[in-house]
């Protein structure tokens, strides 16, 4: 129940909720199925991480570039792992595995986009002050960006940051947005804007 004081503040119940009882969203909060990594407060979206699967998945079809799946940017995650997916007939691969999780309720999980992972590396990651969702360092974990039919980009941990690496076994962490969240390029410069 909220109250309203005389300055104009209010009191509210609940711990972590503003005056009009929505929740306060923060880098690091555990919500929407996952630890928060980016939040566009602005917008009202953003993007929460699982923990590490700690399992080694291949980018998938080594040798074979992928129509797609070469989207950088914030917002791009979603649409590489279903262009990897479409154009992939493996039967386990990275983007897969992050594309089927089902965890803490929500069942639309994605594999990164390099940037994206570079947002989460360095909010709630490794190199982040904290290391909130207790990444292991000495792993390197696939994005879902590709750069041609051998290499994507992968987060090198243990060297601080995104790099081009082969097609091979990696870590993954799976993503997901919330919110008013757009897939794309979410930049409003950018020619390519959603």
């Amino acid at each position: 129940k909220l109250q309203a004081t005389d300055s104009g503040e209010c009191t509210y119940a609940q711990d972590g909720y503003d005056c009009n009882g929505e929740l306060i969203v923060y880098v690091g909060l555990e919500a929407y199925g996952g630890m928060v990594f980016y939040y566009n407060e602005i917008g009202g979206y953003g993007l929460v991480a699982a923990p590490p699967l700690n399992e080694w998945y291949s980018f998938g079809c080594s040798g074979v570039e992928i129509s797609g799946a070469d989207g950088y940017g914030l917002g791009w995650g979603m649409q590489n792992t279903v262009d990897i997916i479409n154009d992939c007939n493996e039967s386990e691969f990275a983007a897969k595995i992050c594309y089927e999780y089902y965890y803490n309720g929500f069942e639309d999980w994605f594999l990164p986009s390099a940037e994206e992972f570079d947002l989460l590396d360095n909010s709630i990651g490794v190199n982040s002050a904290s290391n909130l969702l207790s990444v292991d360092e000495q792993h390197g974990f696939k994005t879902s960006t590709e750069i041609s039919a051998n290499q994507a980009y992968m987060c090198h941990n243990y060297s601080n940051g995104i790099g081009v690496g082969d097609k091979g076994s990696d870590n993954v962490i799976p993503i997901r947005a919330f919110g008013n969240w757009t897939q794309g390029c979410m930049d409003t410069t950018a020619c390519n804007y959603n």
